[in-house]
Formats: structure tokens, sequence, C-alpha cells
């Protein structure tokens, strides 16, 4: 069996290359809805009424609301806005 010579390692890796440059494309192609932007779009703003875990809110209107891609222990989490929240009140009483 032959060795492969240079000239064939040279072109398999091109067509790796094009491979991957055609996948992102395509990618890029089916996605572009995320990527658009709507200038006439109305932003709204809400107030955050608790915060269930690490990953999940609930807004003064009473939607909930949970962040995609994120993984958090919320028994830590949990503890952590008690502390706050907690300091937050003894200050208010303070002033």
């Amino acid at each position: 069996m032959e060795k492969p010579t240079k000239s064939l390692k040279f072109y398999f890796i091109v067509l790796l290359f094009v491979t991957f440059l055609g996948l992102v494309i395509f990618s890029l192609r089916n996605n572009s809805k995320l990527l658009e932007t709507n200038p006439k779009q109305e932003i709204k703003y809400y107030r955050v009424a608790g915060i269930d875990d690490g990953d999940t809110i609930t807004l003064e209107t009473g939607d909930t609301i949970r962040y995609l891609g994120i993984d958090a222990p919320e028994h830590i989490i949990r503890l952590l806005v008690k502390n706050v929240v907690e300091r937050k009140r003894q200050n208010i009483a303070k002033n």
C-alpha cells in the first residue's frame, strides 16, 4: 500500500475546510432570523418580583422566565439571594 502523497493530503485538507465553511454558511443562513433586528419593535421593561432558582425569575406580571443555556445550582443561588434581600431590608429599615 502506498503512502499518500503530499498533494493528496493537501486536497483532503482543502475538502475539509470547504465542507466546514459550507456548514457554517448554511447554519448562518438558516438562523438569519436570530440575527435580524427590528428597529420598530417596542422595548418593554418589567420589574423582577422574585428569583425562583438559579435560572428562573418571576416578573411582577406573574410571568415566569427561564434562562436558556444556564444550569445554575438552585440551592446556593437561593441562599445568596436570601442574604442580599435581607441586607437590603436591613438597610431600608436603618434609613
